[in-house]
């Protein structure tokens, strides 16, 4: 498979690649994009000579684009390539969203680090830079329900796609030939548009923010997701590893928890299965560097896979599992049960404290949080246009939706959770017969 994906132009949003034989999917642009690395058959990266003119290629797309974006997943951190994309990121000036285990690469507060406006950028961008990550570039368009199944993404956008071996080396020498196609009139026209395109998405951060602060901060009883989620990331320490047991928890978690570091993010992936919690945080404790598992489950799956705990308690592993449940099972008796510490919170306010005193039992943890299953969560299915009390207009006082699982809702795309994107607020200028030129701002 190669490892180097350089997608053309978007005509409609979606035809990002064309397969070459088999299973191999590569995308033309230019010169093309050649391997950079080949995998030896013991899993060790075979050293090849990079292709000079790809490298070009690349970093000259990238010194002229005015509105690139970038997305870190798990390869970036697998192929031990975090310094060199931060690099890139930082000499370019654009804004970078993680994925996977590469939530972390750049640490919160980072200037180029965003969470919330991913959908704002895609629709603005004329670059997308995927590093590590599985785009699902395809003859049909763009399999990724993550971009919309490439409805999101700015029809003018190039989309670049880097994944497998070398991951670091191709980084490396394309900021390093980036840094030096940044000369010429041109080059710092588009160095002025793609500051201003940072303070842009930066705006639209913001804004996205404060669509969520009253649920982050929510005070109510039984406990909203995203205020326990809060609680949670602010909980972490920089050694500390975070782990969702399932895809719904993993998505809902995404939008708040933030890694101090790359790898310390563990979930089953998008396609992925519920309960691998408890294997995850044994796999982390026999690591040997004795890290602290914070893992976030939900009551249906923990059912079904309690005993992971008892191997937790007989190895003697740093680990606190956080359970948002509904009350039907009683977590904490079987933690204690087991010889590991339980406790049982209500009340929003005493979240962080029952997370301290686990931490300091210095035993494995179970936490259970009564949450608020009914909760307006930005985002899930199923939801109101605008938060109101969780009866809503059209539904009884206490009922819960029957799609939504126990515990922690399903997210989707946020009603009102992004802010307009490019194409949007064009639109709204514009009749609808005329077609927006790329932006220039």
């Amino acid at each position: 498979m190669p490892d180097g994906l350089i997608a053309p132009p978007v005509t409609d949003g979606r035809h990002l690649a064309r397969e070459l034989g088999g299973d191999a999917a590569q995308v033309a642009f230019a010169l093309g994009l050649a391997h950079f690395e080949a995998l030896a058959a013991h899993g060790r990266a075979a050293s090849t000579a990079l292709d000079a003119t790809a490298i070009e290629s690349l970093a000259h797309l990238l010194a002229h684009a005015e509105q690139p974006v970038a997305v870190l997943g798990s390869g970036v951190w697998a192929a031990r390539a975090t310094d060199a994309a931060v690099e890139l990121i930082r000499t370019l000036g654009m804004p970078a969203y993680a994925d996977g285990a590469g939530r972390g690469t750049l640490p919160p507060g980072d200037t180029h680090h965003f969470l919330h406006s991913r959908a704002y950028a895609f629709a603005g961008a004329d670059v997308i830079l995927v590093v590590g990550s599985p785009f699902g570039v395809r003859d049909s368009g763009l399999r990724d329900f993550r971009a919309g199944y490439g409805r999101r993404i700015s029809p003018h956008a190039t989309v670049v796609q880097l994944d497998a071996g070398g991951t670091g080396r191709v980084l490396r020498a394309v900021a390093q030939c980036a840094a030096g196609h940044a000369v010429g009139v041109r080059a710092d026209q588009a160095a002025t548009r793609r500051k201003a395109w940072l303070d842009e998405v930066r705006a639209a951060e913001r804004t996205a923010e404060s669509l969520w602060t009253k649920q982050l901060t929510s005070d109510a009883s039984p406990v909203h997701p995203f205020r326990l989620l809060a609680e949670i990331d602010r909980f972490l320490t920089e050694d500390s590893v975070f782990i969702a047991d399932d895809p719904w928890s993993a998505e809902l978690a995404g939008r708040v928890v933030r890694p101090w570091t790359p790898g310390h993010w563990m979930d089953p992936g998008p396609l992925g299965t519920a309960g691998v919690g408890f294997p995850f945080a044994l796999a982390v404790g026999a690591s040997g560097a004795h890290r602290e598992s914070v893992v976030l489950f939900r009551d249906d799956p923990l059912s079904t896979a309690a005993g992971g705990f008892a191997s937790l308690v007989r190895h003697h592993l740093p680990f606190i599992g956080v359970v948002a449940h509904t009350g039907a099972a009683p977590f904490v008796n079987r933690a204690r049960a087991h010889g590991g510490y339980g406790e049982d919170v209500r009340d929003p306010a005493a979240l962080r404290p029952a997370l301290e005193r686990a931490r300091a039992a210095g035993i494995p943890a179970l936490i259970g949080v009564r949450t608020d299953q009914d909760a307006y969560l930005p985002g899930a299915v199923n939801q109101p246009d605008r938060p109101h009390d969780a009866s809503g207009p059209d539904r009884p006082h206490g009922t819960s939706r029957p799609d939504r699982p126990h515990g922690m809702g399903h997210p989707d795309r946020p009603p009102h959770g992004d802010p307009p994107t490019p194409n949007e607020q064009s639109n709204r200028h514009h009749p609808p017969h005329q077609t927006d030129e790329p932006r220039n701002q």
